[in-house]
């Protein structure tokens, strides 16, 4: 016997006293082999069997596997006239790339799921080149029966980490597996020969794009007096006067939210609350990809009125303050408030009607002023006035009229200019919208205004019925509240036209459902009726003496004839054909085909569109589904009735419950069927005590 294979027999020894009693004898494998064990059934990796699950599809543009490409490949070729694959694995090791030329090492590496979108973390296959070199942070050899599961004893694998050559952080392994009975020292340092080139093109690819990273930077800053910022992977910039502004935990929260803004289809301007109650706002001015696919970003940061001096401890002239009855603290923390009330509700996706009336109360407390106003630009060449605060409020503000932009007034020189506009007096103003202002006793106005996605929307106004002019920093004040009020507007319109747009893709699914069932039943179904007619003709043509004719012809009609049923049964499955009786006897066929007795109740008193007839269909038949496939349910309930033109179903089931629509069930298509219509599905499912389905469908009373 030769010394290898003395040595794996020993190994092999090891393994079963290990697995059995946890005793190893005079068989002691090496260090970091027994180590791994040790680890892997800490983890409860079972020893004898594999069962590995699909994690996700690997990132083919990530900076490792864009550094690693040329290296693989040459590798890979080199190594064609060898049964050897080699395998390239993120930090958590996930299977990006696998190479081999030989199809026996593939369809072994297939059968033990060595393959991309599966880990080889030791927490899934215990000890192994991949995931104990991961472990340990060093080039590991696992040859054979050092695997701690079984199944892997005829593969060696030679796995080398990847490390990130800014940070030193582990970010790949670089894998050759072969035949247990092939395996080399060389493998070993081939292995760490290719991970050592791997890194070396990483530090090459970093540098390129870090330079051009703080060349942009160094621009901005030259451009840009007040906050910079720049974020390219591990590296952050920022400048003096935002690192003065700012504390740590706001820093820190900062890149947070300017690393929302990093991927090249986010645009538009973010306003956030920090930590310490700080407003800033983001802006991402230079975008770049590196050839490594990420991407790395310039931002303009502006922090909100004042906030910056405040925590420098720059003094501001004390009159602008007591002009308004404000101490600088308190002015601030009121602004901080303020902006912190608002942003919650534009957080929640509140109607911009509701966020209008709340943004014009909190500009008139927040610059403590007797008037502030929202106004829309419309196409017309008017603006409309959308909510206002003013005191006293006997004074009532005309929501929903018209001015024209012929006065002299703030709102329209900023819808005018699409800039921020003061007006420190209106009494020699001209037009009828100067006159309003007047009646209403606004001495001075400062105006911003509201843009969505790169447009001129409408204005934010504020006035004083105080002689003399607002602080001068009353326009970043307020433009932090227009802010706020273009990216609720902007939410509001995404929201409105992804509904729109999955409104649509329902439809079209639908339509094409009814086209397929018309088209099944008007060609293939009629046809298919028709030649089981000529058959049976055929049949009864056939002389009697023909016995054997006679019966085959009779066999394939009616094989045909089976056919021609399972085609209408699949054509009715396209499109609910019973829905043309209405949703109750509809509704009334699926409790009859139900596999678990279901109890129904339906109390539609108004008629319903047909679109939403096939929302309620779809979801009462994928939950009768359910109920019998998944929940082991004796009976389900069906409630449907209609309230204040909302179609409401409940759907009750005594089954296991446990149902839950986030991992990727039937439940998700219905959600989206549902809100397509701009309707809501509730669902509760605790485990032992039935699913629960509650939906509402708003519709138009026919």
């Amino acid at each position: 016997m030769s010394w290898q294979a003395e040595a794996s027999a020993g190994v092999r020894r090891a393994r079963e006293r290990f697995l059995s009693s946890g005793w190893l004898g005079e068989d002691t494998p090496r260090t970091d082999v027994l180590d791994s064990w040790r680890r892997s059934r800490a983890l409860g990796v079972h020893p004898d069997q594999m069962d590995l699950s699909f994690v996700q599809e690997p990132n083919a543009d990530s900076p490792l596997t864009t550094a690693a490409a040329p290296v693989v490949d040459r590798i890979t070729e080199d190594l064609a006239a060898h049964p050897v694959s080699l395998i390239l694995t993120s930090s958590d090791g996930l299977v990006l790339r696998r190479l081999a030329s030989d199809a026996s090492m593939m369809n072994a590496l297939d059968e033990v799921r060595l393959a991309p979108g599966y880990s080889y973390a030791e927490e899934f296959v215990g000890t192994n080149g991949i995931g104990t070199a991961l472990e340990t942070g060093q080039p590991t050899f696992i040859r054979g029966e050092e695997h701690y599961v079984g199944t892997l004893g005829r593969l060696a694998c030679a796995g080398a980490p990847i490390r990130d050559p800014i940070s030193g952080r582990i970010v790949g392994v670089l894998d050759l597996t072969c035949w247990a009975g092939n395996s080399d020292p060389v493998q070993f340092a081939l292995a760490k020969m290719a991970a050592n080139q791997i890194e070396d093109r990483m530090r090459a690819l970093a540098h390129e794009s870090e330079t051009a990273l703080l060349e942009a930077y160094l621009e901005q800053a030259r451009r840009f007096p007040l906050g910079v910022l720049a974020i390219g992977g591990d590296v952050v910039l920022m400048n003096t006067q935002l690192r003065q502004a700012l504390d740590a935990n706001d820093q820190m929260a900062l890149l947070e939210h300017a690393s929302d803004l990093l991927p090249a289809r986010v645009t538009g301007t973010v306003l956030a609350v920090l930590p310490s109650g700080t407003a800033v706002k983001i802006s991402a001015v230079e975008r770049s990809v590196t050839r490594g696919g990420r991407v790395d970003a310039v931002f303009h940061v502006h922090v909100a009125a004042d906030a910056a001096a405040q925590m420098c401890g720059v003094a501001r002239p004390h009159e602008r303050f007591v002009a308004v009855g404000h101490d600088p603290l308190s002015m601030l923390a009121e602004q901080q408030a303020s902006l912190r009330r608002v942003a919650t509700l534009v957080a929640r996706g509140v109607d911009p009607a509701e966020v209008f009336t709340v943004v014009a109360d909190e500009l008139a407390r927040c610059l403590n002023v007797a008037h502030a106003a929202l106004v829309r630009r419309d196409s017309d060449g008017t603006a409309v006035l959308l909510a206002g605060h003013h005191e006293p409020e006997s004074i009532k503000i005309p929501q929903g009229q018209r001015f024209s932009l012929d006065s002299e007034t703030v709102s329209a020189m900023v819808l005018r200019t699409g800039r921020a506009a003061r007006m420190d007096s209106h009494d020699n103003a001209r037009g009828a919208g100067a006159a309003f202002v007047r009646q209403l006793g606004v001495h001075c106005s400062v105006g911003a205004p509201i843009v969505v996605d790169g447009r001129l929307w409408g204005a934010a106004i504020v006035g004083s019925t105080r002689p003399g002019p607002l602080p001068p920093d009353s326009e970043a004040r307020v433009c932090d509240f227009a802010d706020l009020v273009g990216t609720a507007i902007a939410n509001a319109e995404t929201r409105a036209q992804l509904t729109a747009s999955r409104a649509r893709i329902v439809a079209a699914a639908d339509d094409a459902r009814r086209r397929f069932e018309r088209d099944l039943h008007d060609g293939a179904q009629q046809r298919l009726i028709s030649l089981g007619l000529e058959l049976r003709a055929a049949e009864a043509s056939v002389p009697t003496e023909l016995h054997p004719l006679k019966d085959q012809i009779a066999h394939i009609a009616t094989d045909l004839g089976a056919v021609s049923q399972e085609l209408r049964e699949i054509s009715h499955g396209l499109h609910p054909a019973v829905l043309s009786n209405g949703l109750g006897p509809a509704l009334k066929t699926l409790g009859r085909r139900s596999a678990v007795p279901v109890e129904l109740d339906v109390g539609v008193d108004v008629q319903v569109p047909e679109r939403v007839e096939v929302a309620a269909y779809y979801v009462v038949a994928e939950a009768l589904t359910n109920a019998a496939k998944h929940a082991r349910a004796s009976k389900v309930e069906v409630r449907v009735a209609t309230e204040d033109a909302t179609l409401r179903l409940l759907i009750r089931d005594d089954g296991a419950g446990g149902a839950d629509a986030a991992k990727g069930s039937g439940l998700t298509g219905l959600i989206d069927r549902v809100e397509a219509h701009g309707g809501t599905m509730a669902i509760s499912s605790p485990i032992g005590r039935g699913t629960s389905l509650a939906v509402k469908i708003p519709f138009e009373v026919i």
